[in-house]
């Protein structure tokens, strides 16, 4: 995403590739995010809204990947640092670049919970016929890793399955203990 687009602008831009990708056969699967230099992909049918960085209000006794809620077209949303949830290493980047770049996904309402991502990147659409191999994953500590996928570039992808992530306990408790 360009420093100055505006995030209505980067809506405009990736209903258009849905529009293109529709035609030419391709169909969008992922949408793709960058955190902490890595690269993950979450379904576009369970991801919702994306945001610009709101104010984000501070929840007392809460985890420190749980930075707060925030009004999001007037609902209330709790957001999560994706990043530091996942237990990622923190990139000299982070820090400068978090307020060009980041932004919030929020989750599909089907879930019935109202949560936003924080995601240090925007990455674009991604479909099937973009990668050249996949395996599936069996992570413990993240169980809602479900496959890890390269591209034909060799870059690794790792695919979140957002239903796992919000059934997750570790998830779902923000109490600080």
């Amino acid at each position: 995403m360009k420093k100055k687009e505006s995030i209505h602008q980067l809506q405009e831009r990736l209903a258009q590739r849905l529009a293109i990708s529709s035609q030419s056969g391709a169909v969008a699967t992922w949408l793709a995010i960058e955190l902490a230099d890595e690269r993950f992909l979450l379904p576009l049918k369970h991801s919702g809204e994306i945001f610009s960085l709101p104010t984000i209000n501070f929840v007392a006794h809460a985890k420190k990947w749980f930075l707060g809620v925030s009004n999001l077209r007037g609902l209330l949303f709790g957001v999560v640092d994706f990043a530091q949830f996942l237990e990622l290493p923190k990139t000299n980047q982070e820090n400068s670049e978090r307020g060009n770049e980041a932004c919030l996904v929020a989750l599909s309402d089907i879930f019935g919970v109202n949560c936003a991502l924080l995601v240090d990147r925007l990455l674009g659409l991604r479909s099937h016929e973009e990668f050249i191999g996949s395996r599936t994953l069996h992570e413990t500590r993240h169980p809602y890793f479900v496959s890890e996928l390269k591209d034909k570039n060799g870059l690794l992808w790792r695919e979140i399955d957002l239903s796992q992530l919000v059934t997750n306990a570790s998830f779902l408790d923000i109490r600080s203990r």
